[in-house]
């Protein structure tokens, strides 16, 4: 099972602290993202941290991984090195955490808001242009189309440089001899989002995340 928490910074923040949050997080990673310019980025840096600890405590592997065994690979991508995956995402106000048992595992999730698409036509093959331009709402469908890429990109582990080269139109794409399947789920009228996965699961559990007990979801130092 592929199992996606997803959570408001306003309301988490409602309900726990954000510096104490933040200061029960590995040295290196509050550095990290005490470093980001935006209060807001901030929020959500730590949030999608918070998410991945509630995944980890759910699946009771707190006691063998902890945020601080994460590594990366050349390309960035991070990883427990462990039959658990994970992957991140955030935009507007909301951050998203996937993770599954089996397989490598990438998810994206964006605010749908007015972009000048002509920008980014290099970005996608013709057949993915021609669908989003002909599309009754372009701006959403360049969204959709936007995470559908991303979560397959992120899945991978290959970084940012074949974004160009995969389409995405179908939901099982093949890809350096690995088969990914691509799916679009729903969060918030107000965003987009995707996951990419490599792995046979076929049931995605999506659960919106209220934070009532700090002990549960951050890891004590």
């Amino acid at each position: 099972m592929i199992s996606i928490y997803f959570s408001n910074i306003d309301d988490a923040f409602k309900a726990v602290s954000y510096d104490l949050c933040l200061n029960r997080l590995p040295l290196n990673m509050s550095e990290g993202i005490r470093r980001f310019y935006q209060e807001t980025d901030r929020k959500l840096g730590l949030l999608g941290k918070m998410l991945l600890t509630f995944q980890l405590h759910n699946y009771k592997l707190l006691e063998i991984l902890s945020l601080s065994n994460i590594q990366y690979n050349e390309y960035g991508k991070p990883s427990f090195f462990h039959s658990f995956d994970f992957n991140i995402s955030h935009s507007g106000r909301i951050a998203v955490c996937a993770v599954c048992i089996e397989g490598s595992i990438g998810i994206d999730i964006e605010e749908v808001k007015e972009v000048n698409l002509e920008e980014y036509n290099q970005q996608f093959s013709s057949n993915e242009w021609k669908i989003i331009t002909k599309d009754k709402d372009p701006t959403s469908k360049f969204f959709e189309f936007w995470t559908r890429k991303e979560a397959l990109v992120k899945a991978t582990g290959l970084g940012i440089s074949i974004f160009h080269e995969i389409e995405v139109i179908h939901d099982i794409v093949i890809y350096n001899n690995q088969t990914y399947k691509i799916e679009t789920i729903f969060i918030n009228d107000k965003y987009k989002a995707s996951i990419a996965s490599s792995g046979n699961e076929k049931k995605i559990k999506i659960e919106e995340i209220f934070f009532d007990n700090i002990s549960n979801i951050v890891e004590n130092k």
